[in-house]
């Protein structure tokens, strides 16, 4: 065997090598050190089904637990990278768990060769074999569980076993995030919405980032008005979420438009004045305009209001709440022009929304609009037959 490795190693000469070990291997055919010189030049010349032959011999006369893993992960790696075989290599690498079962190399290649045969119900089986085996902590445990769930929800579209495994996890590690956000997900699409907004509480309680916590918050604040009929708590929700973080869009939104809908013009006013400075890339800005103005309008700041209206308009020139407000304050301050044009814009675009007395009323608007400003008309002519060119001198 020397003499082998020298004629190997040193000298280069693999033909001679390889028949002194085949003559080692009829004389001693369980001699470990030439199965490993052989091993070594099979490999070395590419010769794959030799090796293939060589590694089955030596797992049908070996006894050492460990030493039979190995070989099981031999066999499979040479099965799945050179000899295109992946399902005998998933046979051998399921051998090589029975011998170790908590082998992580052993796992990790099941895994990946699961996934890529698309074999889901062999991995679940796999994780499961795993989450249930001796010798792991709580959190590791958790973790398989929860992969379990992944897979049943994501791959097999199992959501009662996906909840199931994600119940497992939660019970391991109360804290885990991850099942919790699955959970919580898996009970939304069964519209179970108390307990989606106590897994939600729950998810919130291992948050530490006030953002992401703001962000939550305006999902229970969801839940709790839209499906259980809770404004109160949805409100307190959504103060919640603006303390966490002041500028979240959403938050101040949803808070806004209730606060409005409850006649609340002071806090709707405060509210809506932080969303509209913060919301210039709102596609709905024109509305929370509008809305800051007539709050403000309610409190009696109507010089602020007209501002806001016409922010309103310029953001969105056909919004016909605003149409409709602006027309009036034009016409109360005579603004006679502005008057007529934004009537005559409600009067083109609206008129199907409108009853014949309020059409009759926009009517009359343009009618005193036009007098006013034909009045003026005249009475500019009349000023300019006052005004003397150059050299000219009042007649008498």
């Amino acid at each position: 065997l020397r003499g082998c490795r020298v004629l190997l190693s040193q000298l280069g000469r693999d033909d001679e090598a390889l028949a002194l070990c085949q003559r080692v291997r009829e004389l001693s055919p369980t001699e470990p050190q030439a199965s490993t010189i052989l091993a070594e030049i099979y490999a070395r010349r590419e010769e794959w089904g030799p090796l293939a032959g060589l590694l089955r011999e030596r797992i049908a006369v070996e006894s050492d637990p460990q030493r039979l893993a190995r070989l099981h992960v031999e066999m499979g790696q040479l099965l799945l990278e050179h000899l295109a075989s992946p399902e005998a290599a998933a046979t051998h690498f399921e051998m090589a768990l029975e011998f170790d079962a908590q082998s992580g190399e052993v796992l990790g290649l099941l895994r990946e060769l699961y996934a890529t045969l698309g074999r889901w119900d062999l991995l679940v089986e796999l994780v499961r074999r795993r989450a249930l085996g001796e010798g792991l902590d709580k959190q590791s445990r958790a973790e398989a569980f929860y992969e379990m769930g992944e897979l049943f929800a994501e791959r097999l579209d199992d959501p009662t076993s996906a909840r199931d495994a994600y119940t497992q996890a939660l019970k391991l590690q109360p804290d885990h995030r991850p099942a919790l956000a699955a959970q919580r997900a898996l009970v939304e699409q069964a519209e179970e919405w108390r307990e989606a907004v106590t897994l939600a509480r729950r998810e919130l309680d291992t948050i530490d980032h006030p953002p992401e916590r703001s962000r939550l918050l305006v999902k229970i604040a969801q839940m709790l008005d839209t499906h259980l009929a809770r404004p109160s708590a949805a409100m307190d929700a959504l103060e919640q979420a603006l303390g966490e973080d002041p500028h979240n869009a959403e938050a101040l939104q949803r808070l806004a438009e209730t606060t409005f809908s409850e006649k609340s013009w002071e806090r709707a006013a405060s509210l809506l004045t932080r969303l509209c400075d913060d919301g210039e890339e709102l596609p709905d800005l024109h509305a929370h305009y509008y809305r800051l103005a007539y709050a403000l309008e309610q409190l009696g700041d109507e010089d602020k209001a007209f501002s806001h209206y016409v922010k309103s308009f310029g953001r969105e020139p056909m919004y016909l709440p605003t149409l409709e407000r602006l027309v009036d304050l034009c016409y109360a301050r005579r603004q006679w022009e502005n008057t007529l044009r934004i009537a005559e814009a409600i009067i083109s675009s609206y008129a199907d929304d409108k009853s014949p007395e309020e059409l009759a009323d926009y009517y009359v608007r343009l009618g005193f609009c036009e007098l006013h400003l034909a009045q003026t008309s005249v009475a500019t002519a009349k000023l300019r037959e006052l005004i003397l060119g150059p050299g000219e001198r009042p007649e008498t």
